[in-house]
């Protein structure tokens, strides 16, 4: 408990060291782009407060939700979470093959496989598994993989996926969709009020991420974003890919839980 305690200070000091440094960079007007656009910054900020929040939940809940999932709960995460990774890898091929033809446009061409397969898969692993943690050990997995197999092992990274993980924990409880009854009942088929509100969810859960790494991005990268494809590349590939998926794979996790039992 104590050590818990202890990596849980050291990183919520780590965020406050960053968020003063962005803060007073931005004042000294040395980061270019957000002079005009202060809601950038501000999303930074509050993406770090996010990410120490979301540690403490890890450093206080982890062990009850691994758990909770129990053996056959957690080979399911794996299973899906290595399938995730499969395509994101593939993706990523496909996307450094079209850049140059595309530019940045090429996240509305791989978005499909990028942010709808992945969503679709999520929506699969939350129906069959509609607890509290199921997206954070998913996450986690993907994250471990990305470090063994991709090399992105990194203070970023960490930070790109305790965002994650907080934002998509907090809106899949808040919509009910994890701490609510409605899929917990047996059903041979998705009620419709159900598989739209999961469809609506998956899209947001992967949206909010998605802002907050191009705002990331901006402070962290020196990377300018134009206003318009920052609202685009959340809405398209960020929110309609992503509640395509989630409306698929609604209807995929329950043939699959039929299938189970």
């Amino acid at each position: 408990m104590l050590k818990h305690n202890l990596l849980c200070f050291a990183y919520f000091a780590f965020a406050l060291l960053l968020a003063a440094t962005f803060i007073a960079q931005f004042q000294a007007n040395d980061l270019p782009g957000l002079q005009d656009r202060p809601w950038v910054l501000r999303v930074v900020v509050a993406s770090l407060v996010v990410s120490v929040a979301g540690w403490i939940g890890v450093f206080w809940c982890g062990r009850r939700v691994i758990e909770r999932a129990g053996v056959e709960g957690l080979a399911t995460i794996g299973l899906i979470a290595g399938m995730q990774f499969a395509i994101s890898y593939a993706s990523t091929i496909a996307g450094a093959m079209l850049r140059p033809l595309l530019g940045p446009f090429t996240i509305f061409a791989t978005g499909p496989a990028d942010e709808g397969l992945p969503c679709l898969l999520l929506a699969v692993l939350i129906v069959l598994l509609p607890k509290p943690g199921t997206l954070m050990l998913t996450y986690f997995t993907l994250f471990v993989l990305n470090c063994i197999f991709g090399g992105s092992f990194g203070l970023i990274q960490l930070l790109f996926v305790t965002v994650s993980i907080a934002l998509g924990e907090a809106i899949l409880a808040l919509a009910r969709v994890t701490t609510g009854p409605s899929l917990q009942q047996p059903a041979a088929t998705p009620p419709r009020g159900v598989m739209l509100r999961l469809a609506v969810t998956i899209g947001a859960v992967n949206a909010g991420p998605l802002l907050v790494q191009y705002c990331l991005y901006q402070a962290l990268y020196r990377l300018e974003f134009a206003t318009w494809f920052i609202v685009a590349g959340t809405l398209i590939p960020g929110f309609l890919y992503g509640a395509i998926g989630g409306a698929i794979g609604a209807r995929l996790g329950y043939r699959l839980r039929r299938t189970a039992r």
